[in-house]
């Protein structure tokens, strides 16, 4: 009994003791598609931190607080996303990025209990900022309604960094995806993501330290944009390579994680100022690996595979916890116990004080498992979490029969320090430490569709499958794994009420521009905006004044006659854009930071603005083009170019020649 004592006291004072208050301010953070090996600092097995990224705020947060060498998330976006949000892993809750359509019922069940409703029972303020990616079907499944107090973010899976427009295919293709709280964010977009969203955190932080928001506590969900594609980035955050090879992608994606780390650092720095850090308590994890496709820019190195694998490089995120609140004595440690992703939701639960269960019916309990009395040992290698399964894809009706019979079946579990997985991709490259470069990708091993046993532990690159070798090994994981798929849940739960859907033609003419829910409770359509006044600008006998063609549902500016017929603005889009002249220019001005100026424009010339030369356009329709901060170039191009809503825009007058000419701004 003495000896017992004796070690029980020894592991005690190694360990940080659970602290008597809560923190005052959490928040949890995830990068989009970021590769292991794309921080500056040391983590995990077999890597020395990259030289060639330049992220030292992150790097500094890293080795100040407690790195996580086996932090697991999904393969992909949502899945990791509605872990986190729900407690359940992704098996028992969504695999699937069904999300990217706004009809989609999938995301998490609306049955289940998100992480902010918990913590506003304890009187938490709770906020979400970034991509949201979770549903978006009707206003029940948005973030204002699963708990949070205030949102500013895009509904999606993905968007262009600098106008928000959603740039994959479908109906939404060139609409914006952004929202703010209950409806879109009409005066946000046209800002880089990552000073958009940082700005709106370090808000939140303020507001919340002046005493502006309801709550004793601050729970904050930031999931930032960067770096998921399409692979953009201002171009001061360029810089030159630490290797010869120019890969364009590379030095793109190094360029997005610097924006990204230089927005980690702005968001300390507010609770710095604030006086909250010592109170502070960060999590920052990437929701998956970095995806090994061409123009992909990220890597995983040195673990094999990236994102759409279960490999280590698509599941083993790079992760760490840090902030004032770490108890003393294990800043600076290395964690490599296993963690799920999913079981953040148990540990902020029990620090705010809350029971992190979940009994709703219908739905499988949580998953999630408190993990922070293993954090707080210095270096500590145990785990509460002792298996953890991956996933679980299979078109067959009997999980039994996925094995052998459906060639797309994808499945993984770890136990203990081993883990099975089929995998039917060759995504499965392992990159160098210098990836992507010209010399294009690395040889595809076998990819494991017929299953492959890891020891991941002593082989964490996974190049020993040892199937042949312990076959009765292999037999028990298949077995586990087996289990799993049996228990699998797919959310594809809607609001019940929310039984009217309008139709894509509907959505587009009650949200303009703008993408937002498409299913709702009492009226199939609801009630278009009001017009705005007509549009139009004296300049002696002629008028700019907006038009509409019935016939093709556009609208655009024109300039004529003052007797001529003036159209009215709806919540619809100008698709023909305005001349651009350097020398007299009048220009419709969407809302937008003075300071983002370029050289090679005037000042007044700003990512944004449409321009337009008065003196070309009598009696016919003007055209133009929008100036694209990424590429310094005036241009229309898909996703480079903004749609222009009608309440968006400002009319003011400037140019090189001061004189009035007798333009006048448009009333308000």
């Amino acid at each position: 009994m003495a000896l017992w004592t004796g070690v029980a006291l020894a592991f005690l004072a190694l360990a940080g003791a659970r602290a008597a208050t809560p923190p005052k301010v959490i928040i949890l953070m995830l990068a989009d598609d970021y590769g292991y090996n794309n921080v500056g600092f040391a983590h995990g097995p077999l890597n020395g931190g990259n030289p060639e990224m330049k992220t030292p705020n992150i790097d500094k947060l890293a080795m100040e607080g407690i790195r996580l060498e086996r932090h697991y998330v999904y393969e992909y976006c949502s899945p990791t996303r509605s872990a986190l949000m729900s407690g359940r892993v992704p098996i028992h809750v969504n695999q699937n990025n069904d999300c990217n359509s706004v009809t989609s019922d999938s995301g998490v069940d609306l049955r289940m209990t998100m992480l902010p409703a918990k913590l506003k029972a304890k009187n938490w303020a709770t906020a979400m900022v970034g991509k949201w990616h979770l549903g978006a079907r009707s206003p029940s499944n948005l973030p204002i309604n699963r708990g949070f107090d205030t949102h500013l973010g895009f509904l999606k899976g993905g968007e262009d960094h600098f106008h928000q427009d959603h740039c994959a295919g479908g109906p939404d293709r060139e609409r914006v995806d952004l929202w703010h709280n209950e409806a879109p964010a009409r005066t946000y977009n046209g800002t880089y993501s990552a000073y958009m969203y940082s700005d709106y955190a370090i808000k939140v932080i303020q507001n919340f330290s002046a005493g502006k928001m309801d709550g004793e506590q601050l729970f904050m969900y930031l999931a930032w944009h960067d770096t998921h594609e399409p692979l953009e980035a201002p171009p001061r955050y360029f810089y030159p390579p630490l290797y010869k090879d120019n890969t364009a992608t590379r030095l793109t994606y190094n360029a997005m994680a610097r924006a990204l780390d230089e927005a980690v650092g702005n968001v300390t720095s507010a609770l710095q100022r604030a006086n909250l850090w010592d109170q502070s308590l960060i999590l920052w994890s990437a929701d998956n690996g970095g995806w090994l496709v061409p123009g992909g820019g990220s890597s995983n190195y040195p673990l094999r595979g990236g994102k759409t694998t279960d490999f280590e490089g698509g599941v083993r995120s790079v992760a760490f916890v840090a902030g004032g609140y770490l108890p003393s004595n294990v800043k600076g440690s290395v964690y490599s116990g296993l963690v799920s992703v999913a079981d953040w939701y148990a540990t902020v639960s029990k620090l705010a004080g809350v029971d992190p269960s979940d009994p709703a019916q219908g739905v499988p309990p949580i998953d999630s498992l408190d993990v922070w009395d293993d954090l707080v040992v210095f270096n500590n290698t145990v785990s509460s979490r002792t298996s953890l399964p991956l996933s679980w894809q299979c078109k067959q009706a009997d999980p039994a029969q996925c094995f052998g019979n459906d060639p797309s079946f994808k499945g993984a579990l770890i136990n203990g320090t081993y883990k099975i997985i089929y995998n039917p991709s060759v995504a499965d490259w392992w990159q160098g430490p210098v990836f992507p470069n010209a010399s294009g990708i690395a040889k595809n091993g076998d990819a494991c569709k017929d299953g492959c046993l890891f020891d991941i532990y002593n082989d964490p690159t996974e190049h020993v499958n040892l199937k042949s070798a312990q076959p009765q090994k292999f037999a028990a994981m298949k077995q586990l794994l087996l289990a799993a798929g049996r228990s699998t849940y797919q959310t594809s739960y809607a609001d019940p009420a929310a039984n009217e859907c309008i139709t894509d033609p509907q959505a587009k003419k009650y949200f303009g521009n703008f993408i937002g829910p498409r299913c709702f409770k009492h009226s199939p359509v609801p009630p278009a905006p009001p017009p705005s006044p007509p549009f139009s600008l004296s300049h002696g006998d002629t008028c700019l004044m907006a038009t509409h063609n019935s016939s093709t549902t556009t609208h655009m500016l024109a300039f004529g006659p003052c007797t001529a017929a003036s159209g009215h603005w709806r919540s619809e889009t100008m698709d023909n854009f305005l001349v651009w002249n350097n020398t007299e220019v009048l220009y419709l001005k969407l809302n937008e930071r003075p300071d983002k100026t370029h050289s090679t424009l005037p000042d007044f010339c700003r990512r944004g603005e449409v321009y337009l030369n008065p003196d070309k356009g009598q009696g016919k329709t003007l055209q133009g083009f929008v100036y694209d901060s990424k590429s310094r170039t005036l241009n229309s191009s898909i996703c480079e170019s903004r749609c222009l809503a009608a309440d968006e825009l400002k009319v003011v007058k400037c140019g090189t020649d001061a004189t009035d000419k007798g333009w006048q701004p448009i009333p308000p």
